[in-house]
């Protein structure tokens, strides 16, 4: 079952206090040690600290790592700032644009285990913390290509429960990965998403088409959901999805760019028409992109250059996140690269 992510919203002082005890809470969760705790808390602090200061607010989000052997801590920024042409230059400790000591961003990076980011020009910046429990983390190195997940979920505003829940899960051929967003939010939607999810487990060998058909009948009884499954097959070399409802699935490709696949309309144990599957070809660069109706699908990624070449999933999801939330509901995006890797390899 997918983790829950925690936001915190930066628009206000006293969110900096926030986010350090909120980040700190989680890792105490995760088991860290005290002093592991203390340096996850400041680099919380100097990220919704730059946030407040430096653009029109953001939000920090902090979460265990989806997909990632644990525990492994995972922190983003998120602000509306004007962005930076040579955000690497913001790491660099005593580099500051406004006068400042310029310090947090590199002391972020020396914390962290690792640290990525990207920044557009007018739209913002999103960076990415990871933190094992390990002190005193080696410099970074690339790690052994391995399936790179990025993804955020959080419940609509007012609840405590989502009504969207996602799953990714690996075998020796490849990957299934699925969004269920149950119908309207709270916990009767909580259910009929976590019936989804779970009944996925016992439907492998299916296609995704043969899924959508078993989880229609097993979801009668429950509210409804929209869904989408998509199947990686490393064997095939190919990537085949089936959707129903309000569920986006996008595939990009260096030659082919951007391609979003249409579902059927309806909904899983009320009404079904004849699922049928997309099949398009994997390649080394092909990221796949699923999100709930929570946000809106009108992205279009040539406001984000480079975004999905050579950036973590993970600063993809946030950035579509950050920017087609709706802001009503629960909200959801997985995002998905290195999907012909092997199943191993260090985290990253």
């Amino acid at each position: 079952m997918n983790p829950i992510t925690r936001r915190v919203v930066i628009d206000d002082v006293s969110a900096v206090h926030e986010a350090r005890r909120a980040a700190a809470q989680l890792a105490a969760d995760l088991g860290f040690c005290e002093v592991r705790r203390e340096q996850v808390a400041i680099a919380a602090s100097e990220l919704a600290s730059n946030a407040h200061k430096h653009t029109r607010g953001g939000d920090v989000y902090l979460q265990p790592a989806p997909h990632l052997p644990g525990p492994v801590l995972e922190m983003i920024a998120a602000d509306h700032g004007p962005g930076v042409a040579a955000f690497e230059q913001c790491l660099v400790d005593g580099y500051s644009t406004t006068g400042t000591l310029g310090a947090g961003l590199g002391a972020v990076q020396r914390l962290a285990s690792y640290c990525a980011a990207y920044s557009c020009p007018e739209r913002g910046t999103v960076v990415l913390a990871r933190f094992t429990a390990q002190l005193d983390p080696p410099m970074w190195t690339p790690p052994v290509r391995r399936l790179d997940v990025g993804a955020l979920a959080l419940p609509a505003p007012g609840e405590t429960i989502s009504g969207d829940a996602y799953t990714i899960a690996e075998d020796p051929d490849g990957v299934t990965v699925a969004v269920a967003d149950g119908l309207g939010h709270g916990p009767d939607a909580a259910e009929a998403a976590r019936t989804v999810i779970d009944s996925l487990s016992e439907l492998t060998g299916l296609t995704p088409a043969e899924q959508l058909r078993e989880l229609h009948a097993r979801l009668r009884s429950t509210r409804g959901a929209a869904a989408a499954i998509a199947r990686i097959d490393r064997v095939s070399r190919t990537v085949r999805i089936a959707a129903v409802g309000n569920v986006t699935c996008a595939v990009w490709e260096p030659d082919q760019g951007l391609t979003r696949l249409a579902g059927r309309p309806g909904a899983l144990g009320i009404r079904l028409s004849k699922p049928f599957e997309q099949v398009v070809p994997l390649t080394p660069n092909t990221r796949l992109v699923l999100h709930s109706d929570g946000l809106h699908n009108r992205w279009d990624l040539t406001a984000y250059p480079g975004l999905f070449t050579g950036h973590p999933a993970a600063l993809t999801a946030a950035t579509l996140f950050r920017d087609c939330e709706r802001g009503r509901d629960d909200a959801t995006v997985v995002v998905l690269g290195a999907l012909d890797a092997p199943l191993h390899g260090d985290f990253g």
